[in-house]
């Protein structure tokens, strides 16, 4: 799995590259990835946030994107229907992103067939997160 990080909205010009201050190392974005996917996967909340409270990579790993699909962490939580995950990722403050083909989270959540509480949950989150539709 490739990792890429998602620009802050804070970035001035997209063509800059981030300060070295914003840059995970691919290697160590990599294995906390990964090792997140497995604990969201096996529902192992525990685990979870536990990765999830080290600051050198809370900040960055909530909003990283796998170069595959385009999925963030919270893209998974969806997936497998993890909804104590994608309560933590709202709280710390997830971007509600669309993935390489366009796909809110609460779609991946539909299509993914996720309980009706999750449902419910990850519409709500996204609402608030995106703000009124003009």
């Amino acid at each position: 799995m490739r990792i890429t990080q998602t620009r802050s909205s804070s970035s001035q010009n997209p063509d800059t590259p981030p300060a070295a201050d914003d840059i995970l190392f691919l290697e160590d974005a990599t294995e906390v990835m990964r090792d997140a996917f497995l604990a969201i996967r096996e529902h192992d909340q525990a685990q979870l946030s536990h990765i999830m409270s080290q600051q050198q990579y809370s900040p960055y790993l909530i909003n990283l994107r796998e170069t595959g699909y385009g999925f963030t962490l919270l893209h998974l939580a969806c997936i497998y229907d993890n909804l104590p995950a994608a309560q933590l990722f709202v709280d710390m403050g997830v971007k509600f992103l669309p993935d390489e083909e366009g796909r809110m989270p609460s779609l991946l959540a539909v299509e993914a067939r996720a309980s009706e509480d999750f449902l419910d949950y990850i519409a709500d989150a996204e609402d608030r997160a995106l703000g009124p539709e003009d």
